[in-house]
This record gives C-alpha cells, sequence and structure tokens, in this order.
C-alpha cells in the first residue's frame, strides 16, 4: 500500500503540467520585450506575457494544492 501511495504524489497534476507550459511560454514573451521596434509592440509583449505568466503560476500552484488535498484525504 505504501508504495502505491509514493507512484500517487509523484504523478503530476494536469494543471501543473499546463501551469508549466504556460509559465514557460509567458517569459519567453516577457524575454521578447526588447525586440520590437515600436513602443505598442513592447508593452503588447509586456501585458500578454504577464498575462501568461500569472495564469501560469495560479494554473500551477492550484494543481499543487489539489493534489495535496486529494491524497490528504485517503
Amino acid at each position: 500500500m505504501p508504495e502505491k501511495r509514493k507512484l500517487q504524489e509523484k504523478q503530476l497534476e494536469v494543471l501543473e503540467v499546463i501551469g508549466l507550459f504556460w509559465i514557460f511560454l509567458g517569459t519567453m514573451v516577457l524575454m521578447a520585450i526588447f525586440f520590437p521596434p515600436s513602443w505598442i509592440g513592447k508593452i503588447t509583449n509586456l501585458i500578454a506575457g504577464s498575462i501568461l505568466l500569472g495564469l501560469g503560476l495560479f494554473a500551477f500552484f492550484k494543481g499543487r494544492l489539489n493534489k495535496k488535498k486529494r491524497y490528504k484525504k485517503s
């Protein structure tokens, strides 16, 4: 029984994986702030990168919290 619990704890939550992807994508967009020549492009990258990074962090930590709650019950 303890082996099964260890295996379940190592599995990733779907929200964690999606969150990691959005965090990666958001940091790439934030690093792309320096490339557009106009201010509009820079501000667009800043806003889009911030939103993606925020959503990614939220999804990652929400998935982590869901996993802890689920395995605390069992």
